[in-house]
């Protein structure tokens, strides 16, 4: 019924998620374990998905455990509602044309429900997220599921995204153009990683805003243009730090204030931009 696809090279890792989903997904299912992962996740993904045999999909990261029971009958109702993409526990409503993932916008735009594994399993949950589910445009991809139809359709970038960030947003972001996502709060994980904003994943988030740059900044919320301004003022501001710190050029980070002062010109973020991305040591 449900085709678990599971990259990773990690042995120990790989075997502790296999006992737990065992104890408590409680209907039908298959894992497809993809051990090499030498060319990004979106080709690991890809590959999985087209060895599963079942109708429903659950990509999930080997650093993950399930503590609801019976999780399994969840994700298939979820699926079986009209019109739905791809679910989750933490995605966003806002993807800014400089963002750095689905956390973009007001944290009041966040919907996220799951344990932090290394903070002593605290309880991360938004206080927006109202009911079952919310929806939202982009997902992390920690734990995401969609029908196999859903995937043949949009499937993984692995032209654009061969490495390990970014194909999640993608993925998601692509679905949303035509399907609702949705991060949902009665499946509980517990998530043994933070991320990690290095050179690499700058690289991807330059590369995903070029592909998508015709539909950002997108948003699910009711927005002023003085709204847009700010949100977008203040993702390119950190971005431009991020930048500047991990060595991307002068150049590129004057591109990228050029692009946001020709729609939201605005002399408070001119200088706040200006001081994160080219002045600040």
């Amino acid at each position: 019924m449900l085709s678990i696809i599971i990259a990773s090279s990690r042995e120990a890792y790989s075997r502790e998620i296999e006992e737990n989903i065992a104890a408590t997904i409680s209907i039908p299912y298959e894992i497809v374990l993809i051990t090499d992962v030498t060319n990004g996740l979106c080709t690991a993904y890809n590959r999985g998905a087209e060895l599963s045999n079942y109708s429903l999909l659950c990509f999930v990261h080997d650093d993950v455990l399930f503590h609801t029971n019976a999780w399994g009958s969840k994700v298939v109702k979820h699926l079986k509602t009209l019109n739905t993409g791809v679910i989750g526990v933490m995605g966003g409503r806002y993807k800014s044309a400089f963002g750095l993932g689905w956390r973009d916008g007001s944290t009041t735009f966040y919907r996220y429900n799951l344990l932090d594994g290394l903070t002593q399993s605290k309880h991360l949950k938004s206080t927006e997220s109202n009911g079952m589910k919310s929806r939202v445009i982009c997902l992390d991809g920690a734990f995401l599921c969609c029908t196999k139809e859903v995937w043949e359709h949009f499937k993984f970038d692995e032209k654009n995204f061969k490495g390990f960030h970014f194909y999640d947003t993608d993925f998601t972001f692509r679905v949303a153009q035509e399907y609702q996502n949705f991060a949902v709060t009665d499946i509980l994980i517990e998530h043994f990683s933070h991320g990690n904003n290095n050179k690499e994943y700058l690289v991807d988030s330059l590369i995903f805003d070029k592909k998508h740059q015709r539909f950002l900044p997108a948003t699910l919320e009711s927005l002023s243009k003085k709204e847009y301004r700010q949100f977008e003022g203040y993702a390119l501001s950190e971005k431009l730090r991020l930048l500047k710190q991990t060595g991307f050029s002068t150049l590129l980070r004057f591109t990228l204030l050029k692009k946001y002062l020709q729609k939201h010109f605005n002399f408070y973020q001119l200088i706040r931009n200006m001081y994160f991305g080219f002045i600040k040591p």
